[in-house]
């Protein structure tokens, strides 16, 4: 009985132990923003936090390309804490201030921000 009950007690602690670092590299420690014309770095506070919080409001899903023959407004470039990965995510601003949105990760794919958020982010990052 004393053996199940280790047995039990070490799958927790491994379970435990892999839910809480699983999340840890995907951190944002830094976004390098191109809007072809100029390029600086958003790295530390305030800033960070806020634009982080901007991409919390995309609606990741079955959204249509944007139309190509237009260049990209912005690419934003997310770098990550444990492995330095550089995450590059291509924006178009739109005329109804809506913005689409095509991340390199495979389970987000095209995402767009409503006339709110589109308006706010092309504010902030182009000015």
């Amino acid at each position: 009985m004393r053996l199940k009950w280790t047995w039990i007690a070490l799958i927790v602690v491994v379970v435990l132990f892999a839910v809480t670092t699983m999340g840890n590299d995907d951190e944002v420690v830094e976004m390098i923003v191109d809007t072809g014309e100029e390029q600086y770095t958003i790295s530390e506070g305030d800033s960070l936090d806020r634009f982080l919080g901007y991409w919390g409001e995309i609606e990741w899903g079955d959204h249509t390309m944007p139309n190509m023959e237009r260049t990209q407004d912005v690419t934003v470039t997310h770098i990550l804490s444990d492995t330095e990965e550089e995450l590059d995510y291509v924006i178009w601003f739109h005329d109804d201030g809506s913005a689409t949105i095509v991340s390199p990760k495979a389970g987000e794919g095209i995402g767009k921000w409503d006339e709110e958020f589109g308006m706010l982010v092309e504010t902030e990052l182009l000015e």
